[in-house]
């Protein structure tokens, strides 16, 4: 059989589009993706093993760059920081600018800027998810509008459907 050369971007992408369990060889997931039949020796394995539940795949990340271009967020809105009780932590804000937020001139991920303002306001965790614990002006965290931002199918055009409270100049 050939073999082709693909850089580790195109390997990671076709891993992505890979079944699990099902798809062992580059071959079957290449076979099925163009729409080719299978052969004698591409016949795909059993659905999955017996033994316990498929792996879950991570879900990608909060990105505050779709999340603006989709008009949920915009660049220089502010964001407020909760504490795990969901309570509004006085006086902490930061300003969202493209993929990251910035404070005081100091640009962060939300999570690595909320765990460092948790620990300075008596919070002990290391592990904050940080798009759970900001949100916008009107109460709204950065983790619900990624939730509806990926059921609206990642497209711009429910900018309407967020409404205008979502996109604050605060």
């Amino acid at each position: 059989m050939p073999t082709i050369r693909v850089d580790p971007e195109v390997y990671a992408y076709l891993e992505s589009k890979a079944l699990p369990y099902v798809e062992v060889e580059a071959n079957q997931t290449l076979r099925r993706l163009f729409g080719l039949p299978e052969t004698a020796g591409t016949k795909r394995r059993a659905a999955r093993p017996a033994a316990g539940p498929p792996p879950r795949r991570k879900q990608p990340k909060a990105s505050l760059l779709g999340l603006q271009r989709a008009g949920l967020l915009q660049d220089g809105q502010t964001l407020y920081l909760h504490d795990y009780r969901g309570e509004l932590v006085p006086g902490v804000e930061a300003t969202v600018a493209g993929q990251r937020v910035v404070r005081n001139g100091n640009t962060h991920s939300m999570s690595q800027l909320a765990a460092q303002l948790l620990q300075e306001h008596g919070y002990g965790s290391e592990s904050v998810r940080g798009p759970a614990l900001w949100f916008t002006s009107d109460g709204t965290s950065i983790k619900e509008l990624w939730a509806k931002y990926r059921a609206n199918g990642r497209s711009g055009n429910h900018a309407s459907a967020a409404g205008s409270s979502a996109v604050g100049s605060s």
